[in-house]
């Protein structure tokens, strides 16, 4: 049976830690070698297919916690419409090290000609902002993909929040927030929580793009988004309880 992770703010001294080690590492490591021509943004990325598919199951606790919340009505009418989910289980702030804030996260998207959901496409995104005048360190993210025009964009390259597409930060609750997630008409909506609370993250400027080495090491060779999208057949056990809380 799968367990609701504790809540975010019991592991952000240890992802604290966890993420400045890989970034100076990574760092250390970058020096000596020339620049990747890869579409990966600089969030730090795992190597082992076993490292992916305890991110999905991550991103499966976080969005199970988003979705059973009784604060966040907003999510429910975002999934519903959504053409793709992206869930970041953990948006770090590591600015005080390298200057850089962002994250490994998975995405799913719905087959062209079917609701449902396929397999998962690992992103990184960074350059992303994490309320620092209310001390936050650390956020959960899920982003809601409106367009066709959005996720052909994610898919290829690079894709900068606010230039290359619109995005919105949706409020959590009912009222004013639960309008503003159903009458949005851009490209992705975003909902975010830090330390138990909603809000605090903003995503204009940030950079999100596949993660190749994730992919790759994930199905065991290299593959592009769009085959990855494409494909059919038997889903993991983390893959199929992702789906059943994506819904319909």
């Amino acid at each position: 049976m799968y367990q609701t992770k504790p809540p975010i703010q019991t592991r952000i001294p240890m992802l604290l830690a966890c993420t400045a080690l890989a970034l100076v590492l990574g760092v250390a490591a970058c020096a000596n070698q020339p620049q990747a021509s890869s579409s990966s943004t600089t969030a730090p990325a795992a190597s082992s297919a076993s490292d992916q598919t305890r991110l999905v199951d991550e991103a499966r606790a976080t969005l199970a916690s988003f979705t059973s919340d009784p604060q966040n009505k907003s999510i429910h009418d975002m999934m519903a419409r959504a053409r793709a989910v992206v869930v970041f289980p953990n948006l770090v702030k590591g600015g005080f090290i390298v200057g850089v804030e962002g994250g490994r996260g998975v995405l799913f998207a719905r087959h062209a000609s079917a609701r449902n959901w396929g397999q998962p496409v690992f992103m990184g995104v960074a350059d992303v902002s994490l309320g620092l005048q209310a001390g936050v360190q650390a956020a959960e993210t899920i982003m809601a993909v409106y367009s066709d025009r959005a996720l052909e964009k994610l898919l290829s390259d690079k894709v900068k929040l606010g230039a290359d597409v619109s995005v919105a930060v949706i409020g959590a609750g009912g009222g004013a927030e639960a309008s503003t997630a159903s009458n949005f008409s851009g490209d992705i909506a975003v909902i975010s929580r830090a330390k138990g609370l909603y809000g605090g993250v903003s995503v204009e400027g940030g950079v999100l793009a596949p993660d190749d080495d994730a992919n790759r090491a994930y199905y065991g060779r290299s593959v592009t988004p769009r085959e990855i999208l494409a494909m059919t057949g038997t889903h993991s056990t983390s893959v199929q309880a992702m789906h059943t809380i994506l819904g319909r």
